[in-house]
């Protein structure tokens, strides 16, 4: 079983992350910002971790942080073949509000706009 402790770290370049860590090794990472609410970017498990619910974590505590700043809108932009996460946030409440295709390295990918908001506002709209 691990033992995990969730700190709230500065990102050079700004930005602030959560940052699960084992000891002294950093096991999972949740990157954000403010912008229209909070943006974030889908959370990065070291491979020898997952499975055990770190990126759960990092979600939840990413709602704490919303819920003690006061911010009623949280969302990301995941790529739709990213499944796994786009089933995590499904599952923590977070709706698909919004699709769209970019073309990355010359290939289409289809990126989805994951949204909770807090309050009675925001998406309600499923694709």
């Amino acid at each position: 079983m691990l033992q995990i402790q969730i700190r709230l770290e500065p990102v050079e370049g700004g930005g602030e992350a959560l940052v699960a860590w084992e000891a002294d090794r950093a096991v999972a990472c949740l990157h954000f910002s403010v912008q229209d609410g909070l943006c974030f970017v889908p959370p990065a498990v070291d491979d020898r971790e997952d499975g055990q619910g770190l990126a759960r974590a990092l979600l939840l505590g990413l709602d704490c942080y919303a819920l003690q700043t006061r911010t009623t809108r949280l969302w990301s932009r995941i790529p739709l073949d990213d499944r796994q996460n786009v089933r995590l946030c499904q599952a923590l409440g977070y709706t698909i509000c919004q699709q769209e295709v970019v073309v990355s390295d010359g290939e289409p990918q289809l990126l989805v706009t994951l949204e909770k908001c807090r309050g009675g506002q925001g998406a309600t709209t499923a694709l």
